[in-house]
């Protein structure tokens, strides 16, 4: 019997506070539908077979993992809600005679009624909505869906295992806070209010500080590498720089528009300044919720979708010419005669395939990677491995020889033995290339050593290093083989060179993937007979721009429908606690409205009590998002060089869309919540 009272007790709760409770059921029915697809998507059919198929199905599975934690983060955030509205419920529970034991057993109906409802839900919905979502990554990422509805039994497991794990550390939150407080405490809870908060300017400075310290962060970073390591420092300063500074702001503003005689002395505005001034502490908090959440759309949305919507620009930096094929030589197959050969041959085996090469561009090369200071290139492991902050020293250095670099740029430039050509980015290096007595020394300044004639501020156009992470130097020596003779003395831990010359050739065929694929293995299998082996061609590699289209769309398509995915759960996410976070002051507010409404105060003054309110702190977080997507503009655009993207300009275009498209949005939420706020405070519709 009292089994079943229990049981009526807990529906009756649920039913009575439907308002709390069906957004609550309804976000929590949405991240499980949301996390069973993603988990379902990283093992589907339509991955299979597809290049890059491997990257998908990890993107996929790290969106999980990310959307799992967030489950965790916000619905307990959520569940706060509903506890402190509750707890006067359980108060009177406790009144009429009613145990601790007793109303854990009914907070443990409500938290088994509500993770049958959103679970069961959640992966019934998940199940239906898995084809579809299956076929639209399969058309992003250009693969090809199962054509029938599938269970996947391991999702389900792992959704279902997941949720309830987190079901049960929600009711054991919620029973502590429930067992662990007097009837008294539980009766006040709701009508007790917050202590008007003092501004604490100490904090405040903290939080701007963090903030300042973030975005510098994000201006400063140089090269892709720093860009990873500090990417999650600058997150982890934005999000406690953010709490910080709105907390502590937003109460500052109220406490300086109550010192305004001329501002504060309105009905509405008096009204609506209180009423923040007396939660601003909590409310500030949730601003900041909201603003981490917008913060994460705009990010994740806007490089997501340049990166899918430029993937021909990316392809075409990575790949300026249709073939790419490159060979790995010894350093006695490296001269010039033998280049030439190696050029003929390569033009030979084209023509003989049926095709006529097109812009060819050749040239030989060694490259390195180390740490620059002051003219001295350490490029020792110990030195390559340093800590991310030496990373925007790290640097790649090319050796090129002079010959096939005026056949690049067209000069005639001339270098007398020992001198050498310095060629930079102007980006990378403002004020030059910083050299010791105008000479670049590998390892030690007894070591290698180059004199440096010139220094120009461009690389050669002919020059691929779209997919180096890091800034490239080149250096021009007038001997090839007297400059890798120079540098044979450079060697790793296990005594292998650091310095391997190579040859790299890139033309065009105006031919299809097949026939691009079917030319990129003659050319494969002609260099790597036994002749050329025994010549001095120690490797081959081929590429064509057609093959790694496929890949590259599917990597970046599957970055983009995660993206979509997760700025989807956000979005979500800030709704609900902007829809909360109105409802619960809503009922805090309705007596003190109610007493005003006695005394003359019009449905219209509501609203536009409301309105000044809402309008005061509502857009904070949007203006603070917007400021904070603006500073990491920069270090966003590094880590989009990893993926071969360098179109900024685009990558502008796209991220302005998305800060105007999320602010309408942002406005509709605001006028909903408005209208939830003000049917709850003036206990009728507006009147025409």
């Amino acid at each position: 019997m009292k089994t079943g009272l229990y049981m009526r007790l807990a529906l009756d709760g649920m039913r009575k506070n439907k308002r709390l409770y069906l957004p609550y059921l309804l976000a929590c029915t949405g991240m499980v539908t949301m996390y069973y697809i993603l988990r379902f998507l990283a093992g589907c059919r339509a991955l299979a077979g597809l290049p890059g198929e491997q990257a998908i199905r990890t993107t996929l599975g790290l969106g999980g993992a990310i959307l799992g934690l967030f489950s965790y983060l916000f619905l307990f955030y959520t569940n706060a809600f509903l506890i402190r509205r509750r707890k006067k419920e359980f108060g009177l529970y406790g009144m009429l005679g009613m145990d601790r034991r007793s109303l854990g057993r009914i907070l443990a109906w409500e938290t088994l009624f509500a993770f049958l409802l959103s679970v069961g839900a959640g992966l019934c919905v998940g199940v239906l909505l898995s084809h579809l979502a299956e076929l639209g990554l399969a058309r992003i990422a250009g693969g090809a869906a199962s054509g029938f509805l599938s269970v996947a039994p391991g999702a389900l497991r792992l959704t279902f295992a997941s949720f309830a794990v987190l079901f049960l550390l929600l009711f054991l939150n919620g029973w502590r806070q429930v067992r662990f407080q007097s009837v008294v405490s539980l009766l006040q809870s709701e009508s007790a209010g917050e202590k008007p908060p003092k501004a604490n300017y100490l904090l405040g400075a903290l939080g701007i500080a963090l903030l300042l310290v973030a975005y510098y962060l994000a201006g400063s970073i140089r090269n892709p590498l720093s860009a990873i390591n500090l990417f999650f420092v600058a997150v982890l300063l934005v999000i406690a720089g953010t709490y910080l500074t709105l907390i502590s702001s937003s109460v500052a503003l109220c406490r300086l528009l109550k010192k305004s005689r001329r501002y504060y002395a309105r009905v509405t505005r008096f009204v609506s300044v209180s009423s923040m001034a007396w939660r601003m502490k909590r409310n500030g908090a949730g601003l900041a919720a909201v603003c981490i959440l917008a913060t994460m759309v705009l990010v994740t949305v806007s490089s997501t979708a340049s990166l899918y919507f430029g993937t021909e620009n990316a392809l075409a930096a990575r790949f300026p010419r249709e073939i790419s094929l490159e060979l790995t030589l010894d350093a006695d197959a490296a001269g010039d005669e033998a280049a030439d050969k190696l050029l003929e041959e390569t033009e030979r085996e084209v023509r003989r395939a049926g095709f006529e090469p097109q812009g060819l561009s050749a040239f030989r090369g060694a490259s390195i990677t180390g740490l620059l200071s002051t003219g001295v290139v350490r490029t020792d492991p110990f030195s390559v491995n340093a800590p991310a902050l030496q990373y925007d020293n790290l640097y790649s250095f090319i050796l090129l020889p002079l010959r096939d670099y005026n056949a690049m740029t067209g000069e005639a430039a001339t270098l007398a033995p020992g001198e050498a050509l310095l060629c930079y980015r102007t980006a990378d290096f403002p004020n030059g290339v910083p050299l010791e007595n105008g000479r670049l020394c590998f390892q030690s300044e007894t070591g290698p050593r180059f004199s440096v004639r010139e220094q120009r501020a461009e690389l050669p156009a002919g020059l691929n290093t779209k997919g180096v992470p890091v800034a490239t130097l080149l250096l021009v020596v007038p001997d090839f083989g007297a400059g890798l003779q120079g540098l044979e003395t450079l060697a790793d831990a296990s005594g292998d060179r650091l310095f391997e010359p190579g040859w790299s050739c890139q033309f065009d065929i105006r031919a299809g993937q097949e026939a691009q694929a079917a030319l990129c293995d003659r050319l494969a299998a002609h260099f790597s007979d036994e002749a050329h082996i025994t010549s001095g061609v120690t490797a081959c590699n081929t590429e064509s721009r057609d093959e790694n289209r496929a890949s590259f769309y599917g990597i970046y398509g599957g970055l983009f429908y995660l993206g979509v995915l997760l700025s989807i759960v956000f979005l979500c996410a800030a709704v609900l606690i902007l829809y909360y976070k109105q409802i619960s002051e809503g009922y805090e507010d309705q007596p003190r409205f109610a007493i005003m409404q006695n005394v003359g105060m019009t449905k219209r003054e509501i609203r536009a009590c409301i309105n000044r309110q809402l309008l005061t702190v509502f857009f904070l977080p949007l203006l603070l998002a917007t400021l904070h997507l603006a500073f990491a503009f920069p270090i966003i655009r590094k880590l989009l060089l990893l993926f071969n993207y360098d179109n900024a300009p685009f990558f502008a275009a796209v991220t302005a869309l998305c800060v105007v498209v999320f602010a309408l949005v942002y406005g509709v939420v605001y006028r909903i919540t408005s209208n939830a706020y003000y049917h709850i405070v003036s206990d009728a519709k507006e009147q025409p």
